[in-house]
């Protein structure tokens, strides 16, 4: 919980700094409880593993679907074993060859996208959270940046007994979640209407359901995998400076998800594996 709620929208030295201790000790971490693992969690070794079952199953060759990440999966399958393709589809594709902070910036720009249609869409009811009908699709995502912003130093409050915290960090991922599709809409609005009364509640059950948090506290592996095999996958900079500079950059393209995305990532800098 203490990791997923740091911000990451680092605005002094003394928040960068709290970006960057949790981002080492996660590293050290999961070297310490898997670290003989973690060099073979890469996208190339499951797609061998893949064909391990395609074998298993005493199939000549693969059928395959794969979204957004799994599009890189089927491309290194594809890359790796071409006579065993029967078919691919993949959807949301990605330049697998892509450098590593690039990417970061690409999936900020969707999200940013994702973001304005439902702002769009919000707008154009009565009773929007995030501006009056008309209001300008700017200065609505301009108030939920500062909703998010505010609450990483006020966090709102939540339903008691759950062990977290609202601030702007999870405030975002709630946001984020929902944007994955259409059909959260409803409940983004709804989460929304309650963060600017001050209760953060619905977006930290979204935020839950994004990050695979269990009622009782618990995790799925989801944020551990993503992160060791992203760490993996392509090599990152270890420069803080350049971590620094690509935030801007990322920033600038999406002003909203861009810098925590990118710092978000920040474990790749300090991780035990090339």
């Amino acid at each position: 919980d203490a990791f997923l709620a740091t911000s990451d929208m680092p605005a002094n030295a003394a928040q960068l700094n709290q970006v960057v201790s949790a981002s080492k000790q996660y590293a050290a971490r999961c070297q310490q409880n898997s670290g003989p693992l973690l060099r073979y969690v890469g996208t190339v070794n499951a797609a061998r593993d893949m064909d391990v079952l395609r074998a298993a199953l005493g199939q000549a060759k693969l059928t395959y679907l794969g979204k957004s990440y799994g599009t890189y999966l089927g491309a290194w399958y594809a890359q790796l074993f071409p006579h065993r393709v029967r078919a691919l589809v993949l959807d949301g594709a990605f330049d697998p060859d892509t450098p590593a902070l690039p990417d970061d910036m690409i999936q900020a720009q969707g999200f940013q996208v994702a973001l304005t249609a439902f702002t769009t869409s919000c707008l154009a009811t009565a009773d929007c959270p995030l501006g009056a009908q008309g209001s300008s699709v700017q200065a609505a995502e301009g108030r939920l940046q500062a909703l998010v912003v505010r609450a990483n130093s006020r966090p709102l409050a939540s339903h008691p007994g759950n062990g977290q915290v609202a601030d702007g960090a999870m405030l975002l991922n709630g946001v984020a979640s929902a944007l994955y599709s259409r059909s959260f809409w409803p409940d983004l609005k709804i989460g929304l209407a309650g963060a600017t009364h001050g209760d953060g509640s619905v977006l930290l059950q979204l935020a839950d359901l994004l990050l695979e948090r269990n009622p009782d506290g618990t995790y799925s592996n989801l944020v551990d995998a993503d992160t060791a095999i992203s760490c993996l996958d392509r090599p990152f900079p270890r420069s803080l400076a350049a971590w620094q500079a690509a935030a801007r950059q990322a920033a600038q393209a999406a002003p909203l998800f861009g810098a925590p995305i990118v710092w978000g990532n920040l474990t790749c800098a300090y991780w035990p594996v090339p």
